[in-house]
């Protein structure tokens, strides 16, 4: 696990979601292979592994009193971070060779209270939550 550099509320709420997500992610029966995995084109949050599969993982981990009527985390996943998410994982799986299909997913973790009083009050896993088809006809 790396350090981070500031702890804002942001970052500790995203922090927290992640550990969330890795920990419903285990539930599931999938092998955390990594997490916070860097690259030039972008960073993969969790990396994980179940049977032929390997699950490139982006966490959106959203404070339920702040939410609006309707509004879900997953549609803060804009289609430029889904084209930086597609281009890391295609990195990954070239460095990594993990073999296996790949597959992108979002995580959303929903969470009340601040701080130390903070708690997850729900996960919700949408498996393929988009793939390269989504991507088609786009500019860069």
């Amino acid at each position: 696990m790396r350090i981070l550099n500031i702890l804002t509320p942001k970052r500790l709420r995203g922090h927290f979601g992640e550990r969330a997500a890795a920990k419903l992610l285990r539930r599931e029966g999938y092998r955390i292979l990594e997490r916070n995995f860097v690259t030039d084109a972008g960073e993969i949050d969790i990396i994980a592994k179940k049977a032929n599969t390997v699950a490139i993982v982006e966490v959106k981990t959203r404070s339920v009193p702040t939410l609006r009527d309707g509004e879900r985390p997953a549609l803060a996943v804009t289609r430029e971070k889904m084209q930086r998410l597609l281009r890391a994982g295609a990195i990954y799986n070239r460095l990594r060779r993990v073999g296996g299909r790949l597959r992108f997913d979002v995580i959303e973790v929903y969470t009340e209270g601040e701080g130390r009083r903070e708690r997850v009050v729900k996960t919700h896993h949408i498996e393929g939550a988009f793939d390269g088809s989504a991507m088609r006809g786009t500019r860069k």
